[in-house]
């Protein structure tokens, strides 16, 4: 156990590193927003495109072009990456989970930059996803420093999504628990307070150092009416139903954009000139969208038969744009869609409900929440960005109820949420929580022992059963000239023979050996678990299958054991870690 005074130092160093992380992370969340919007300038990426001479071949030319350009960009500067396509904050729940921290800052760095061009250049993805896994990347970087004090991966990962979240959100809480509930997945006092200091560190360089806005204004809301909650409950379930279509449709153009004969890097751009295109007819599915959305919110509207047509477009073109490797997440145009889907229902029971309608805010607000909760697997984070937005407790009630709704089917149409898809789709399954997680990552090679009776078939049974005897082991195993695994044999096994009046010393190992489950040293430790849940028994072969299933070794069914064990006091030193530390 450390002394008190080591306690304390590592306690003050653990804020001060969490506080820098917080500091690093605004800022490059800050820098990142403002080149972003730098670019829309430059190209004149914005609604204010129909106000443009339209009429000039020349500018209709630039205007589709300018998608595409940044399109074959992006798909130069991540060539080098797996697919061609960018990081994002499905990698750091990846090494948050498996607590395998092998972050590679050059590819963070190039998702990054590819990202900056992507929403500069106006295609329909997000900025909230670079700007947290940019963060995440900066918290892992530091942790290098801090490790000898307590300062874990974990916690730098935290911190960095916490002040990146609470940045652009101006929502300190809500970063607080994007990053426990998205990100770490569990609650842990060990990592609370840290996190919670980056969270508000973030949320302070915003406001005072570098003045940034509010991300959107929502007006004064009137008196909401009780019945209008059974709207906002409806409006909870069918905005899970358009999450569920919006998240099968970007893993379908993800299948399409796999299946495309064509080289990675060409694939970004014809997204981009889908983009163009239908950018050039409808603007405001173009980029992030805060301006379409601050024109909802603060009641300049569209009509009806726009809003559909805006909505539907966005999410197909999103879908496109993230299917075909464009760098970007889908917070933003998750926001943005469950505005426009909130503005249709407030529209029609405007027209039904009479005197019982308050105003369309909280409508747009519960189709906001409805839709960014079950894809982002985030419904406690979006209520708390209402209420830290908004300061108005009956619209954070009136979201709540709508995310109450959205997550109860949500959860079962997608599941935790559209990571945890993409997840499975690499064979990393959180289902059954991190410690198979863990266990999945981790092989049995480190496991395998060099201790075991072995014997070449060619050798009589009464020899094997001396040979069993001496070495104190259950079973035996048998090879051949060229140690390739023929089977194991048991002295109950001999004993048997042996009781069957059979002369031992005419029976060969290699006719009676019996092939057990065998095991290849690349097998996961939960693969192995799994594959002895009906086994008794001591040991399992280790064989070379690239090398005609030559035996290296052998796994012990103790090992196993001792490997969950070990896998599981990790997990759970982070979760309830104390002062004995």
């Amino acid at each position: 156990m450390m002394s008190e005074s080591s306690l304390l130092r590592n306690a003050i160093m653990i804020m001060l590193i969490a506080l820098i992380v917080g500091a690093l992370a605004s800022i490059a969340s800050i820098s990142f927003v403002s080149a972003v919007v730098w670019l829309n300038d430059v190209l004149q990426v914005s609604i204010e495109i129909r106000e443009k001479d339209t009429h000039s071949f020349l500018k209709i030319g630039i205007f589709i072009l300018v998608p595409v350009v940044g399109g074959l960009l992006v798909g130069l500067i991540l060539t080098d990456l797996p697919e061609g396509r960018p990081e994002s904050l499905v990698q750091t729940i990846r090494m948050s989970q498996s607590m395998v921290f092998k972050p590679s800052f050059i590819n963070a760095l190039k998702t990054a930059i590819a990202s900056v061009v992507t929403l500069g250049s106006g295609a329909s993805l997000g900025q909230y996803g670079p700007i947290s896994h940019i963060g995440a990347t900066l918290g892992l970087a530091t942790e290098r420093l801090g490790s000898r004090y307590g300062f874990t991966s974990n916690m730098g990962i935290g911190c960095g999504v916490a002040a990146a979240i609470s940045t652009v959100f101006n929502a300190p809480i809500a970063g607080l628990v994007f990053a426990h509930e998205v990100i770490i997945r569990h609650f842990s006092l060990k990592l609370f307070a840290p996190i919670a200091i980056a969270s508000v560190v973030g949320y302070l360089v915003a406001n005072h150092i570098f003045d940034r806005h509010q991300l959107f204004y929502v007006p004064e809301v009137g008196g909401i009416k009780p019945e209008e909650f059974l709207v906002f409950a409806l409006i909870g379930v069918v905005g899970a139903l358009i999450a569920t279509a919006f998240v099968r449709m970007m893993l379908y153009f993800t299948d399409v954009s796999r299946r495309l004969n064509t080289p990675h890097w060409l694939k970004p751009p014809i997204a981009g000139a889908g983009m163009g295109l239908v950018g050039l007819w409808v603007p405001e599915i173009l980029g992030v969208g805060e301006p379409v959305m601050q024109k909802l919110l603060v009641g300049s509207g569209y009509p009806s038969s726009e809003l559909f047509i805006i909505l539907a477009l966005k999410l197909v073109m999103t879908a496109i744009c993230f299917g075909f490797g464009l760098a970007g997440s889908v917070f933003s145009p998750s926001l943005l869609c469950g505005i426009l889907f909130g503005a249709l229902i407030s529209m029609i029971s405007a027209s039904v409900m009479g005197t019982h309608y308050s105003s369309a805010t909280p409508y747009m607000v519960c189709g906001m929440v409805a839709l960014v909760g079950p894809v982002m697997g985030s419904p406690l984070t979006v209520i708390l960005i209402v209420f830290e937005l908004t300061r108005n407790y009956d619209l954070a009630v009136a979201a709540m109820v709508s995310a109450v709704f959205a997550n109860l089917l949500g959860y079962r149409l997608i599941g935790r949420s559209m990571f945890d898809m993409q997840l499975e789709r690499q064979g990393f399954d959180l289902s059954m929580g991190r410690e198979k997680v863990m266990l999945s990552d981790q092989k049995i090679d480190a496991w395998i022992s060099n201790k075991f009776s072995l014997l070449v078939g060619e050798t009589s049974l009464d020899i094997a059963k001396q040979a069993i005897l001496n070495s104190g082991n259950s079973n035996l195993y048998i090879v051949d000239n060229q140690h390739r695994y023929l089977g194991s044999i048991t002295l109950n096994d001999i004993v048997r023979k042996e009781q069957e009046a059979f002369d031992l010393s005419k029976l060969l190992c290699k006719d009676y050996a019996v092939e057990q489950i065998i095991f290849s040293s690349d097998l996961s430790i939960w693969e192995a678990m799994e594959r002895i849940r009906d086994f008794t028994g001591e040991s399992l072969p280790v064989v070379d299958k690239k090398d005609n299933y030559r035996l290296i070794g052998v796994i012990y069914e103790a090992s196993l054991i001792s490997a969950y064990i070990e896998t599981l006091e990790i997990a759970r030193s982070e979760e309830h870690g104390g002062r004995k530390e």
